[in-house]
């Protein structure tokens, strides 16, 4: 993942150009799986827009716990 968000859920949010140049990996993907299957928020984001807007989701959860 790009991005590691500490909290209750934690957060893991992969970023990847909006021109799809770079998809995500086999790799990428299990972890992210794995960390969802675990209770974080996880995202993979088209852009920095997208990015913002899951960071504004995950912090949605921190108020709830």
């Amino acid at each position: 993942s790009d991005y590691l968000l500490v909290g209750n859920p934690c957060g893991f949010i992969e970023v990847k150009r909006t021109n799809y140049s770079h998809p995500v990996s086999a790799e990428q993907e299990l972890f992210l799986l794995q960390a969802q299957e675990r209770g974080a928020f996880v995202a993979v984001t088209l852009g920095w827009q997208a990015f913002m807007q899951a960071v504004e989701d995950w912090l949605k959860l921190q108020n709830k716990c």
